[in-house]
């Protein structure tokens, strides 16, 4: 489809020829059509003038069709050269056609579902066996009878890579260089992890771990560097596999898997507030200095260009997802780990960051930033729950089904009072103060799940 749809737009009044900008909404390119449609007083005969109000007052549909949803394009709306288009009154609108042929109904009614096959899911549909192709070769892999496993993972991981890099810098196709790139990371990881023999039954295999994890960062990072697409994406993988090679790494160093866990969620929960500034600078933009002086007012007092602005802040954002999106799968992994282990000081720690993940998703306006946030919640959460629930006799199991059960129902409820109900500010208030408690008793029962309070009896005797 090229840069504008050339249609026939009938009004009831006149018939004009108008060229739509494939990319624009439609909802910007209303205003524009009703004046082409009302110019030259062609709808001020007497009895039919319609004073333009908004672009709420007219429609555009198709014949026979209802009104073209104004917050798509006509790219996506499939606005092909030639068409007529029809600009009605919203309460003049064309009526929906009548069949003749039952058959021919059908038809048209299965034809226009969004569910229709379309050449763009005939891609989806090849990307996907290609990654289920890929995904059965690394499960083949995994099997240690295999003659030169590693050299064998070696070579998938660095054809996979350098195809990533060749389809996005020569061929200039994002997901198929998303495709490849992320099936590299396992096949260098396994890569890795067949460079140390298996140990001996019943010994710790940490040391294998730490060379596929190091081996999937590394792969990570150079596929991240490679790919000129969807950076931010690749970028969130390297700092998951990163975390996974700091975590297997504290194990190699004698820490307890729940010590290692435990530390590396406090990390990523530091990452993430560090995350909007990262992603601000990630995205190559600049706060102005503060002044501090009168002189200094006097500068950086020049107007930003508002195309090159808007598209920083989408960089932006999208930066910042992702590095959410890397925060929420590291933290999930760690409380997978630490859920279940039993003590007073893993439980509080749980519990704590479960805490500051809920209250600090509150502030996030994009919807997958939440998701990010709120997944280690509910699988936190759930796991925890379980343990709790499993480890006392079974009256206390059915006194914790008793308690979801209404905590399931208080969260119904809620689901109808909440949404666009305006809380008093100072609820804002307390939350702020319950983050800044749950925060402090993650980091009481960060040091006692590293010991450092008997640590510190046995230095003062």
């Amino acid at each position: 489809m090229t840069d504008l749809s050339r249609v026939v737009l009938v009004t009831p009044q006149r018939t004009v020829e108008v060229a739509l900008p494939s990319m624009v909404p439609l909802a910007d390119l209303m205003p524009v059509l009703v004046q082409r449609a009302t110019m030259s007083g062609a709808l001020e005969q007497p009895g039919q003038h319609r004073a333009f109000t908004g672009e709420g007052d007219w429609v555009l549909q198709r014949l026979g069709s209802g009104p073209l949803d104004e917050e798509l394009t006509p790219a996506s709306l499939q606005i092909r050269d030639g068409e007529t288009l029809y600009l009605r009154p919203r309460d003049a609108q064309l009526p929906p056609v009548h069949f003749d042929d039952l058959i021919d109904g059908l038809a048209t009614g299965v034809r226009n579902r969004p569910d229709r096959w379309r050449d763009s899911l005939t891609r989806v549909l090849f990307l996907v066996v290609c990654a289920v192709t890929l995904s059965t070769c690394f499960v083949i892999l995994l099997d240690g009878a295999v003659p030169r496993r590693g050299a064998l993972a070696t070579g998938c991981a660095v054809a996979l890579a350098f195809g990533a890099m060749m389809c996005s810098r020569a061929l200039a196709d994002g997901w198929a260089a998303i495709t490849l790139g992320v099936a590299a990371v396992p096949f260098a990881g396994l890569a890795g992890y067949s460079l140390i023999p298996a140990p001996a039954v019943g010994a710790s295999a940490a040391a294998q771990l730490l060379c596929a994890a190091v081996a999937a960062s590394v792969t990570a990072l150079l596929v991240t560097f490679a790919v000129g697409h969807y950076r931010a994406f690749f970028l969130a993988g390297w700092l998951t596999s990163l975390a996974g090679a700091g975590q297997a790494l504290l194990v190699v160093l004698g820490l307890s898997t729940a010590q290692a866990a435990a530390a590396t969620v406090a990390v990523a929960l530091l990452g993430a507030a560090a995350a909007p500034s990262l992603a601000f600078r990630l995205a190559l933009l600049r706060l102005p200095q503060l002044p501090t002086s009168a002189t200094d007012l006097a500068e950086d007092i020049d107007p930003y260009p508002g195309t090159k602005l808007i598209s920083g802040a989408v960089v932006a954002d999208t930066y910042l997802t992702w590095l959410l999106v890397a925060a929420g799968l590291i933290c999930t992994a760690g409380l997978w780990v630490l859920a279940p282990t039993r003590g007073w000081a893993p439980t509080l720690f749980v519990v704590a960051v479960l805490g500051v993940l809920a209250i600090r998703s509150r502030s996030l306006s994009s919807g997958w930033q939440r998701a990010a946030t709120l997944l280690p919640v509910l699988t936190g959460g759930s796991l925890l729950t379980i343990r709790l629930a499993g480890q006392g006799d079974a009256m206390i199991s059915g006194l914790f089904v008793i308690l979801l059960l209404v905590l399931a129902a208080a969260l119904l409820a809620m689901s109808r009072s909440l949404p666009g109900r305006r809380l008093l500010p100072y609820w804002g208030r307390v939350a702020d103060f319950t983050e800044y408690v749950f925060a402090i008793a993650m980091v009481l029962t960060l040091l006692a799940i590293f010991d450092a309070y008997q640590w510190a009896r046995s230095i003062a005797g």
